[in-house]
């Protein structure tokens, strides 16, 4: 098998994620009431407070070992939402879980995240948790094979009204080890929540 023919259905995956990220938020921002044309008032979009912190490891029943953060933070993704984001907990999963596409970083990790609509309308996208690793690279679920993980919740992007929680189970093709950040941000691709682990 040549190099292209295995590429193929990766970028036919990845292609797909993206257009379907760029339609719905498309029709969020559409359905906002907001008019073209005039300045919307971005106000600071950075973590207002942390609610809650502490990380403990646990045994995964899966073999592998999980790792409890359970950190929130009160976010104000723009000026008219607020919300609490929390890391949950994330696990390592290594490269003989997925063998047809193995992580190119040689492990996957699944962080569990929670989400809670407090005021506004508040746009959930799996595209909005990044990984920072300690060198300095910016990682998101479409990088490496994270696609293909089969993992569950595996929640689409969605809006919130206020009262609304969702978990869901985000992968990335990336080993969470001490100097990781892992970072939430605002559909105006702001950041609203870091957690160090």
């Amino acid at each position: 098998m040549n190099s292209t023919q295995g590429t193929r259905p990766r970028l036919l995956a990845v292609l797909l994620v993206g257009v379907l990220a760029l339609v719905v938020t498309g029709c969020d921002l559409s359905s906002s009431g907001k008019k073209k044309g005039k300045k919307r008032s971005r106000g600071k979009a950075a973590p207002t407070s942390v609610l809650k912190k502490g990380a403990k490891k646990l045994a995964d029943p899966n073999g592998g070992q999980v790792t409890r953060v359970g950190k929130q933070f009160l976010i104000k993704p723009d000026a008219d939402s607020k919300a609490i984001v929390s890391l949950d907990s994330y696990r390592v999963l290594g490269p003989g879980v997925n063998e047809t596409f193995p992580p190119d970083s040689g492990a996957f990790t699944v962080f569990n995240v929670r989400l809670k609509a407090l005021k506004g309308t508040v746009h959930y996208n799996p595209l909005y948790l990044k990984l920072k690793t300690p060198d300095g690279k910016l990682l998101d679920p479409n990088d490496g094979n994270a696609n293909y993980l089969d993992i569950e919740p595996d929640l689409p992007p969605m809006d919130l009204l206020p009262g609304k929680t969702i978990s869901t189970s985000i992968a990335l093709d990336a080993k969470a080890r001490p100097g990781t950040r892992v970072i939430y941000t605002s559909s105006l691709n702001q950041v609203v929540a870091l957690w160090r682990l």
